[in-house]
């Protein structure tokens, strides 16, 4: 099972779900994606106009996430070109700051 929180610290607003996953359990991400369109003119929407979102907590198996620098995946267009980045982890290595939408933090 998965317990899965979102939690918006401006709004004071909390989304948590649990959910059954079959996992090796050897593996942790974080996936921040374009918003899709569905209809006659699908396809990817705009992206929002969004700041430096942080990240913090990650858990896996009841402990911090050990997340590496390494790791991390860049969100590109369809043309190759980066349009959103991670910074490297936190120093607790259980969270990092995704830089919305922008090439650089």
């Amino acid at each position: 099972m998965w317990t899965i929180t979102l939690q918006n610290v401006t709004r004071g607003q909390t989304f948590t779900t649990t959910v059954p996953y079959t996992s090796t359990h050897a593996t942790a991400e974080w996936i921040e994606e374009t918003p899709l369109l569905i209809g006659t003119n699908a396809g990817l929407a705009a992206l929002p106009n969004l700041t430096t979102v942080p990240f913090t907590g990650a858990k896996v198996n009841g402990a911090p996430a050990n997340l590496q620098a390494a790791e991390k995946i860049l969100l590109t267009d369809a043309n190759g070109s980066v349009i959103g980045t991670p910074s490297d982890p936190n120093g607790t290595r259980d969270g990092f700051s995704a830089c919305a939408w922008a090439t650089s933090c």
